[in-house]
């Protein structure tokens, strides 16, 4: 009993792991179909953090937001390793509070990716909760065009 248990549960999560990978490749060949359309190199999006970088700079025009949502990753981090280290729930508590604006400039930088593209509001709101599949889908639309940080055409390509 034990063995046909184990064997179902192996073929189980080899096909959910094999789904995962296939969709990870989707959502990067998507997004390097993004990053075409907004006149980047594609080999961007394939390095990470550095592709949330250039997201954020795409979204927004400049590098700030990535910056400011990867320093409130540090002190969560550091709160959360250390109440589980020392086992303090309280300590680890305390880094959960850092992880409330880290969640809303998620969604933000989300919602500003997809007006980016001309997408209408309830598309960039799917954007915040389904990131991934909104950009697969918009990646392979032909109709899709950058338009410009925040959905407004600029001229200036380069933002600092």
């Amino acid at each position: 009993m034990e063995t046909a248990f184990l064997a179902g549960f192996m073929v189980v999560y080899f096909a959910v792991l094999m789904f995962s990978v296939a969709v990870g490749v989707v959502y990067l060949v998507a997004l390097w179909k993004l990053f075409e359309k907004a006149g980047e190199p594609g080999w961007k999006a394939l390095i990470p953090y550095y592709n949330f970088f250039e997201m954020t700079r795409l979204a927004t025009g400049k590098y700030t937001l990535a910056i400011v949502y990867l320093l409130l990753c540090v002190p969560y981090m550091i709160f959360y390793f250390i109440g589980v280290i020392t086992d303090e729930i309280m300590i680890a508590l305390f880094g959960f509070l850092f992880i409330i604006p880290v969640v809303v400039l998620w969604g933000y930088i989300g919602y500003q990716f997809g007006k980016a593209y001309g997408k209408s509001s309830g598309v960039c709101v799917a954007m915040i909760f389904f990131r991934q599949i909104v950009c697969i889908v918009i990646g392979f639309d032909k109709d899709t065009q950058y338009i410009g940080p925040k959905g407004v055409p600029d001229e200036e390509k380069y933002y600092y």
